[in-house]
């Protein structure tokens, strides 16, 4: 008996022992990953990366497009739109000029004798090209490789339902017989709340709340990286648990979106019915069981499933980089 107390202690004291070392080395290794990330540098090795992309994307490092000032205008029925004019947009692994004109983001001009009908892109931050120059979009490499005109309406943040707002208050659904429609998993909330007005206002209230605080200049002092450094070391395991224990095919299902997406398109009805309408799925990771083919329910509406490579996305930030949207046009 005694020998088997004096194994559990000796256990329990190599598990404090390494609970202490983890606890000292990973906050260490994190706080050192954030620093090499604020000055653009971005490290390869995944556990390394891992400890870059929490800091940059859970911890108030990356730079949000639709908080930048000189990119939006508030907008009563869209909570915000693009600023009319250029706006510089730059992070730790970019550094972007974007335009934007009444037809969209800016696209390469097209010869006068060229069809004039064309294809209209609605999306969010991967359509709209988030990280990419203007050029550099898939809706201007598309432009390019169909010679026809693409209009690039993706707005940062949308959901389906200000998407297809912004592209009825545009002017421009008769000029164009093909909508490619960039789906993503954010999109749900938005589209959950189609008929919910307060929702609405709630969202739009606090969007104005969040784009009108300051920075806090402690932010992103040591203590405070240190604090965070702890908890990201104490979450890891748990979150890596939890991918273990949840089975692959159970991840990222799409059924609960085709659900609020339809009523969404169904609702524009009048406005794309006679369009031909493409539903693109192109984040990572994407869905599991995202439709391929034609909709049972509405005959003009198919779906793309577009399955790119890691290194078609930023390896921190994670939206398509040049090469993925070269790809995806």
């Amino acid at each position: 008996m005694s020998r088997t107390r004096s194994l559990i202690i000796k256990g329990c004291g190599y598990v404090l022992i390494a609970g202490i070392l983890y606890l000292s080395l990973f906050p260490g290794i994190y706080v050192v990953s954030s620093l090499l990330l604020t000055k653009g540098i971005v490290l390869r090795a995944k556990l390394l990366r891992d400890f870059q992309v929490d800091f940059y994307n859970d911890r108030g490092y990356r730079k949000i497009w639709q908080m930048q000032k000189d990119c939006i205008e508030p907008d009563d029925r869209l909570i915000y739109i693009p600023r009319m004019g250029s706006c510089h947009f730059t992070n730790a692994e970019f550094d972007t000029i974007l335009h934007f004109e009444n037809e969209g983001r800016v696209r390469n001009s097209m010869p006068k004798q060229r069809s004039e009908i064309g294809i209209a892109v609605l999306g969010d931050s991967y359509a709209m090209g988030w990280g990419v120059n203007d050029r550099e979009t898939f809706a201007n490499v598309l432009q390019e490789e169909l010679k026809r005109p693409v209009y690039n309406l993706a707005v940062s943040s949308y959901g389906t339902v200000r998407e297809l707002s912004r592209l009825q208050q545009s002017g421009l659904i008769d000029n164009v017989d093909t909508i490619l429609v960039q789906y993503a998993a954010n999109d749900l909330m938005e589209n959950a709340a189609l008929d919910q007005e307060d929702k609405f206002l709630q969202a739009k209230a606090l969007f104005q709340e969040m784009f009108n605080r300051e920075r806090s200049s402690s932010d992103h002092n040591m203590l405070e990286s240190l604090r965070r450094a702890v908890s990201f070391a104490i979450e890891k395991p748990i979150r890596n648990l939890r991918d273990l224990l949840v089975p692959a095919g159970k991840r990222n299902q799409f059924a609960p979106h085709y659900q609020y997406l339809m009523p969404v398109l169904k609702r524009f009805g009048p406005l794309i019915d006679r369009k031909r309408v493409v539903v693109l799925s192109v984040d990572e990771p994407g869905f599991e069981d995202f439709p391929r083919g034609k909709d049972k329910t509405m005959s003009n509406v198919e779906f793309v499933d577009l399955k790119l490579d890691a290194e078609d996305y930023y390896l921190i930030d994670s939206h398509l980089n040049a090469a993925g949207h070269a790809k995806l046009g």
